[in-house]
Order: C-alpha cells, then structure tokens, then sequence
C-alpha cells in the first residue's frame, strides 16, 4: 500500500482596518478551505518602511513573518496579527497600540486581542513582537513583553529580546501554558464542525 500524500497547508490572509482605522493583515495556516482566522493569536508591528520593492507585496511580507516565528511548531490554531505602524515608531508607540487593541470593542472574534498573557511561569499581561528592519532574518527581532502583574528585579516592567531564535523559544514556552489557547481552540473546533465560514 504506498504512502498517503502529504496533507496541503494553504495560507490564508485577512486584510482589515484596526480600531485607529490603520491597515492590518492576518496570516494563517489551515489544511480546509475556506478557513476561520484562528482565535488564538500573536501581534507582529512593523516599524521600518515597508514600501520598498522586496516588502511592498505585504502578504508575502506576513507569510515570511509567520514562518520565521510559528510555522514549525505547535498543534494549535494560530495566528499572526501584523501591525504597520509609522517608520521609526518606538517600543513605547507599540505598547500603546496593543493596550488600545486589547481595550477596544472587536467587531468580531477574529479581531480578538488575547488579554492577558500571565501564568505561573509568564507574569506579563502583554506581549509584542516589533519587527523594526528589513533586515529581521539576520538581525533578528524585539519582543516585549510588559505590564507584569507583581514587577520585581525578577520580573522588570518591560523586558526586551532581540534574537529571533530567543523569539521562537519564547513565543512556544508561552503557546505550551498560555490559559487562553485551549479555550480559544475549543471554540475553534466547534465552529469548523459546525461548517462556519466567518466568525
């Protein structure tokens, strides 16, 4: 009996105007068509110009982001919810987008910001990924990660990283006891055995 041929993974984007009506892009991987956005989700922001030729394509922009940080691990649905901020935005700019995310009304629950990502092991209510080159494959990118509920030298109020290796690490410590992602991917499944569309 010969071998089963691998199950497609397809790419899905979502494009949409935020709360600040400026442009996002989801990107997901799902093996159905059509497919859901996944609930559960990590915010990229990018704050270099993304208006040269290698990076105007912002779909492919996304696709690459999405297999730098999540394509390799992980059974859970996931997503990538990726900011274009203002060249030359800061760390700061980004921690005020997302708490404005994460307070403002959704419009459905594709447009959910997970709001707390504190654990036993993660003390930061939020977390984000700034991505502020072009250059991000070699460079690597910022992950932040801020608003701890108990700061101490420990735990520091905001906490920076530059490695996309130390990214990946951290972003599957989290995905491996983060307390939303199995009630997210609960809800997930139930909507694609119901044949759902849109959320």
């Amino acid at each position: 009996m010969g071998s089963r041929p691998p199950v497609r993974a397809y790419h899905f984007f979502r494009r949409y105007a935020d709360d600040n009506n400026r442009e996002a892009l989801s990107v997901w991987i799902d093996h159905h068509q059509p497919s859901l956005p996944p609930l559960f989700s990590f915010q990229v922001y990018i704050t270099y110009d993304v208006s040269s030729a290698e990076d105007a394509d912002l779909e492919a922009l996304a696709k690459k982001l999405y297999a730098g940080l999540l394509c390799e691990w992980g059974h859970y649905a996931k997503r990538l919810d990726v900011h274009f901020m203002r060249p030359g935005a800061s760390p700061t700019d980004c921690m005020e987008r997302h708490r404005a995310l994460v307070q403002a009304e959704p419009n459905n629950l594709a447009d959910v910001v997970i709001p707390s990502y504190v654990t036993e092991s993660c003390k930061y209510h939020s977390i984000v990924i700034i991505v502020d080159s072009p250059g991000w494959k070699e460079e690597g990118m910022t992950i932040v990660a801020f608003d701890c509920s108990k700061p101490n030298a420990k735990f520091p109020l905001q906490h920076f990283k530059k490695s996309l290796n130390d990214t990946e690490v951290m972003l599957e410590d989290l995905c491996s006891m983060l307390k939303w992602i199995e009630e997210y991917e609960d809800m997930y499944k139930k909507a694609q055995e119901l044949g759902m569309a849109e959320w």
